[in-house]
């Protein structure tokens, strides 16, 4: 799937993991990992990372 394009079937899921923990984020990650129609696209620690992950943000 490209840029911009919507998902359709039989493309994989796509996942924004938001966790203040490192270590959850990690977990949870290698869970997902190993799920073959599930893909993690982005991970942040703080809804300002999420709100916009170019810019710095302060919150």
């Amino acid at each position: 799937m490209a840029d911009g394009e919507r998902p359709g079937p039989g493309d994989p899921t796509r996942v924004f993991l938001l966790d203040d923990h490192e270590v959850v984020r990690r977990g949870v990650r290698d869970l997902l990992d190993d799920e073959p129609d599930i893909m993690v696209v982005r991970e942040a620690s703080t809804s300002c990372a999420r709100a916009c992950p170019t810019w710095p943000v302060r919150c």
